[in-house]
């Protein structure tokens, strides 16, 4: 992506009004990709009926690289637009400026085919590389795309190139073709005809060197009871044997991995990247497709096939947290892993996949032993997401695990919410004085260095899951009960953990399964009147409670709270009224009072959270208490105070 201190000034291209209006309309919407192609669009309009002037105006070249490097930045695996770009940059600063764009795109978009292509033939044509070069660059453009089931034409350019320059009788022609007859490409027969013409002017040491070890070989040696790869103990006869059954048994095995990857191949829709869902019958078809080669398929055919699928499924985490699973179980290129997860992180998932990025960091601990890269992971996690709460157990229990002194980071990490909730109650008595709260503790002091860089990123809401990790601690590494109930019930009355679902989930299940009925009921009973929690999980806890206490309560205990049973199940029934859900009700008012909520509910006639005061009066109001006969014909209404209209709306929940 382009840094903010590059963005070009517009008024360079104000003379064309069009360009500029769409420049306006993918600023304010980016992710609308719609806009970005009019604008790509318009772009190229312009520099073909403007050539002369846009290419002497370095401003309007800054700005349309500008527009480019943005919709790459965002989208980098849209091959078209970037021939596009290549196209455009040619027009109006030439060949050298184009080829450099094209290697960007190859860098960018490693897996496409016709980017390659490209970028080899703009090099063989116009010679900007010598023989060496260009075989290097075929070698590494074959690594990475030869092995695609439609990847003939690069092949194709591979053998015209190599028999122009080496010549049809040399080495190098002939390694091309032991090459490609193992690979199950679509073209694989074409491939085998000519190779089948070619070998003949080659000996068998050229077609199969005595260091030749694979599985097919070793076969048609037990087949025809040759021992050894020492051709020089074998006649001519049984050479030209040999030769005939090796390469009939490699095109056996090509022909079969073909015919049964086009079952796959034939199903897919789409092969190209498009900035929307993948249908689900895609999505299906590359898994199973996955599931086949994973079986079937040698490591770089494996490789080759999750670098064609990320093309299409680039922005779906659960595809990509197979691929680097796969290369960490089944290669020992950490390089590889660790651009995946850069890739995947930072170029294509969004910031809420969090998924891939708790394995990015386990990758980092448990692999290589990294803990520093570990949780600075985590750390941008908890950033980039405020709130949620697994991050930040997650990185809790990486420094817990990693700590000399356990019991500090313990101390620490209850002195961070202990700090949070002081200076939460402390802006709150400057924002309502009239019902201050005292405050007795201070601000305690944080020892680890790394908690405290966790404590100032931390807020009201995602801090009580410190709580729960330190009530883990004690309740199933430690086994205190004690501990643990003291723990939870130091932070009950806070006005932070009201909202805090692991906090409230992990209370009820711990008195749950110590048998406390006593402290569950209490925590219920805080729970229904004061919880901040969403109703869906103040509903369960409810629902929970009931279960737990008809299964485990004595007689005389459910007796005792029948009717809150009752009352319970009447406000978790979906189908139940309002008038039935009295600690919802309760819960929207300040002082718990139901009766004024009720009042409230009434005059907003179904209308929640506005008040209804603020609006104009209909001064000919029609009198119902008249029979149907007397009213005749409705007069028109009219409006008295209409200004009220334009009222700023007041919510039930502000201020007086």
């Amino acid at each position: 992506m382009i840094a903010s201190n590059d963005r070009p000034k517009l008024g360079c291209i104000s003379r064309y009004s069009m360009w500029l209006t769409l420049q306006k309309e993918v600023e304010s919407e980016p992710e609308d990709f719609s806009k970005w192609t009019k604008l790509i669009d318009e772009i190229e309009q312009q520099v073909a009926q403007n050539t002369n002037e846009i290419s002497s105006s370095h401003d309007v070249k800054k700005v349309i690289h500008y527009d480019f490097d943005r919709l790459l930045g965002r989208y980098p695996f849209l091959s078209q637009v970037w021939k596009q770009y290549v196209t455009i940059e040619y027009t109006l600063s030439g060949l050298e400026s184009s080829a450099k764009v094209l290697e960007r795109a190859v860098k960018a978009f490693p897996q496409s085919l016709d980017l390659w292509l490209d970028y080899i033939n703009i090099n063989i044509t116009n010679k900007l590389l010598p023989a060496d070069g260009i075989r290097s660059l075929f070698q590494k453009a074959l690594k990475l795309v030869g092995r695609q089931f439609m990847a003939h034409p690069i092949w194709d350019l591979y053998i015209e190139w190599e028999e122009q320059n080496s010549g049809h009788n040399s080495n190098e022609y002939l390694n091309i073709y032991l090459q490609i007859i193992w690979i199950p490409l679509y073209e694989y027969a074409r491939y085998f005809e000519a190779f089948t013409d070619l070998r003949s002017h080659f000996t068998i040491r050229d077609l199969i060197p005595e260091n030749t070890s694979n599985t097919v070989l070793s076969n048609v040696l037990d087949q025809l009871k040759i021992n050894g790869t020492n051709w020089d103990e074998l006649d001519d006869e049984k050479l030209q044997t040999l030769i005939d059954t090796y390469f009939k048994a490699i095109f056996a095995r090509t022909q079969k991995g073909t015919n049964e990857r086009w079952k796959y191949e034939s199903a897919i829709t789409r092969l190209q990247f498009e900035p929307k869902p993948v249908s689900d019958e895609d999505f299906k078809c590359w898994a199973d497709y996955l599931d086949f080669e994973e079986k079937n398929g040698d490591i770089e055919q494996i490789i080759c096939l999750y670098e064609r699928c990320l093309i299409t499924e680039c922005q779906y985490q659960s595809v990509w947290m197979r691929y680097i699973r796969f290369l960490i179980q089944n290669t020992t290129n950490e390089d590889k892993v660790l651009q995946c997860f850069n890739n995947a992180i930072n170029r294509f998932l969004l910031k809420t996949d969090l998924k891939i990025r708790y394995m990015f960091s386990k990758y980092y601990e448990l692999k290589l032993h990294d803990t520093e890269k570990a949780e600075n992971i985590l750390l941008e996690v908890v950033k980039q997401n405020p709130a949620e709460y697994e991050p930040v157990g997650r990185i809790f229990r990486l420094i817990y695990r990693h700590a000399n002194d356990k019991d500090i980071i313990i101390k620490d990490a209850l002195a961070c919410v202990m700090n949070i909730h002081l200076d939460m109650t402390k802006k709150d008595n400057i924002s309502n004085p009239r019902k201050k709260r005292r405050v007795d503790a201070s601000v305690t002091e944080i020892k680890s260095a790394k908690l405290a860089n966790l404590t100032h990123i931390l807020n009201f809401k995602n801090c009580s899951q410190l709580v729960v990790e330190v009530g883990k601690i004690y309740w199933l590494d430690r086994h205190s009960i004690k501990e643990t109930r003291e723990v939870l019930i130091k932070f009950f009355n806070f006005r932070i953990m009201r909202s805090s679902e692991p906090y409230w989930l992990f209370f009820v299940k711990f008195e749950m399964c110590e048998g406390n009925t006593h402290n569950l009921t209490n925590i219920v009973n805080y729970i229904k009147f004061y919880s901040e929690m969403s109703i869906t999980v103040t509903n369960t806890i409810l629902s929970e409670y009931n279960s737990y206490m008809l299964k485990n309560g004595t007689t005389e205990q459910i007796s005792n709270i029948s009717r809150e049973l009752i009352r319970n199940t009447l406000e978790c029934d979906m189908e139940s009224s309002t008038a039935m859900k009295h600690f919802l009700k309760a819960r929207l008012d300040r002082d718990l009072n139901e009766k004024a909520v009720n009042k409230r509910l009434i005059s907003e006639n179904g209308h929640p959270s506005g008040v209804a005061e603020a609006r104009p009066l209909i001064s000919n109001q029609i009198d119902y208490e008249l029979g149907i006969s007397e009213l005749g014909t409705a007069p028109i209404p009219r409006f008295s105070q209409v200004e009220r209209a334009n009222a700023t709306v007041r919510f039930a929940h502000q201020d007086e």
